[in-house]
């Protein structure tokens, strides 16, 4: 689990640092950065699994990615918790050409660099790289077969994951299982990913179906009849004997069965950055929505929201640590405060809720007057 996020001469993120729990949740006004969090992590994710010059030119070139007051100094460090093992993880610096990987705990690592090559050592050898951009020494240490597992647990984690952008819509649409077909940040193409593992990954397809079933145990299994001449699929759900397409299946169990795909595909350490998961959803339904992220999060997967919702914020008045409320001015860029730093909220929360006292602008993170 990732339980640090600093970033700097990132878009708004001129010099950000969160804490993260199992579930966090970002909450501030429009424009604030909250978007920018979930890019910085994208970004440094795509760095670890394709390298530097992707993550820029995935992110829109250089002119997009660097905040105007960094003079083009961009780092991003994360530091992570892997059973006994603390992890911690940089790069950038000038030039962006630094990458700085060590480990304490279980497992003891650090790197060493010299002009030409950066050295690890693991189990006591050096181990020596050379690579052109950051994300090579992290990319090419968790596939020796020697690499302590921690590592590897921390190297996956950051390469899966996944920004989501889930439409109810987009879930119960039809798609077809074409080969390589993958589920999108809109949960587009759910059917057909989820046929696809049918055939070519059926011991995921079936954790995805125990999972759903621990839910809701009247639910025997998960299955996607075709629906038209060309082949196209839609999700259903098997109760018995009797097949519910994803017309008749709820926005909670839809949801659920999407975050568990995506959570067991990775191998069940999944990384989810979910935009406001509450949107179009109604009121009384987010706290089921909240459950199934919780669920699966119980399996080690690890989430991080965002949210305009009062009725959301509700459903962590008990975890004050899990609310990061941000906020951004011109000077200092997007800045982040822990709900749980925050003098006397305990206190203010048992007159109110959660949702009200945030609404009301006590704690920050709304629109300006």
């Amino acid at each position: 689990m990732i339980t640090k996020l600093s970033v700097k001469g990132f878009k708004t993120l001129k010099d950000f640092s969160v804490p993260l729990t199992r579930v966090s949740v970002l909450v501030g006004p429009n424009n604030c950065g909250k978007s920018n969090v979930l890019r910085a992590l994208t970004f440094l994710s795509t760095i670890v699994r394709e390298g530097f010059a992707t993550a820029i030119e995935n992110a829109g070139g250089t002119a997009e990615v660097f905040s105007r007051s960094s003079d083009q100094r961009l780092e991003i460090s994360v530091e992570a918790l892997f059973g006994s093992t603390t992890v911690h993880y940089r790069v950038g610096g000038p030039g962006f050409g630094v990458e700085e990987l060590s480990s304490h705990g279980e497992v003891e690592l650090g790197t060493q660099r010299t002009p030409t090559r950066t050295f690890v050592h693991i189990q006591g050898s050096p181990v020596a790289f050379s690579t052109e951009e950051p994300g090579g020494v992290l990319r090419s240490i968790v596939q020796l077969p020697l690499c302590p597992e921690p590592i590897r647990q921390f190297g996956q984690h950051l390469a899966q994951l996944v920004v989501a952008d889930f439409s109810m819509d987009r879930l119960r649409a039809k798609s077809l299982p074409v080969p390589g077909v993958q589920l999108k940040p809109s949960g587009e193409n759910l059917a057909a990913t989820l046929d696809r593992l049918h055939g070519e990954q059926p011991a995921v397809r079936r954790r995805i179906e125990q999972e759903v079933s621990a839910v809701v145990p009247s639910i025997t299994g998960i299955v996607t009849p075709t629906v038209d001449a060309e082949g196209n699929k839609v999700v259903g759900i098997l109760e018995g004997d009797q097949v519910f397409k994803a017309d008749a299946v709820s926005d909670g169990i839809l949801l659920f069965l999407a975050l568990s795909t995506v959570s067991q595909m990775s191998g069940g350490r999944a990384f989810v950055c979910l935009e406001e998961p509450d949107r179009g959803i109604h009121p009384r339904r987010i706290k089921e929505i909240l459950e199934q992220i919780n669920r699966v999060a119980a399996t080690g997967s690890q989430f991080l929201l965002t949210t305009h919702s009062p009725v959301l914020l509700n459903e962590f008045r008990d975890y004050p640590e899990s609310v990061l409320i941000l906020d951004r001015t011109d000077e200092q860029g997007t800045r982040a405060t822990q709900l749980s730093s925050l003098p006397d909220v305990q206190q203010q929360l048992r007159d109110v809720s959660l949702g009200e006292l945030w609404y009301s602008g006590v704690l920050g993170g709304v629109p300006s007057k």
